[in-house]
């Protein structure tokens, strides 16, 4: 399968079709979460949401990784967590991310990373980034994953919908749709 190269094609969707490639990255790394969660990787939020390891995870990686360096206007997350995956412990608020996990956010982080650097700085300057990192927290929470979705959503410079990509990453293969 070839990969697109930002600027080969037309500039939003050369940032979809990057955006898809991070979430192909991250999904293999959601469905360890899903298979392995419990009371230590999720809890209540304030207003009674459920909030999962995998919530500050994936938004993080997208904030910091694929999106980093200010190439977009602004981000908006669903989540807001402190996280750490570079010293371990890692830790999504004061949820401490079991061991066994390490490895693979590792490897993942490193690949969203390399993706975030083929995203033309300049080009998104005047666009808003949205992203709900899994929607559908508390059915990924009580075992029904299938519902569940990472959403992006690109606004212009008049906070007009521009594009979007939705990503169910627990099916295996996983699905997808952008436009």
């Amino acid at each position: 399968m070839s990969t697109p190269v930002e600027g080969s094609e037309k500039p939003l969707t050369a940032l979809l079709s990057t955006v898809k490639l991070a979430c192909d990255e991250m999904a293999p790394m959601v469905r360890v979460f899903y298979n392995a969660l419990n009371r230590e990787t999720s809890k209540l939020k304030a207003d009674e949401s459920l909030f999962t390891i995998a919530d500050g995870i994936v938004q993080h990686m997208l904030t910091n990784y694929l999106f980093a360096g200010g190439k977009a206007k602004a981000i908006v997350g669903e989540e807001s967590a402190d996280v750490n995956i570079l010293e371990r412990p890692y830790t999504v608020e004061n949820l401490v991310v079991p061991d066994d996990f390490c490895d693979i956010i590792d490897d993942v982080r490193d690949r969203v990373s390399a993706l975030g650097a083929r995203i033309d700085g300049t080009v998104y300057k005047d666009k808003t980034v949205f992203i709900d990192p899994i929607d559908g927290t508390r059915e990924f929470a009580t075992g029904l994953g299938e519902q569940c979705t990472i959403l992006v959503g690109i606004a212009d410079g008049e906070g007009r919908s521009v594009a979007g990509i939705i990503y169910r990453p627990t099916p295996n293969p996983s699905q997808f749709a952008f436009g």
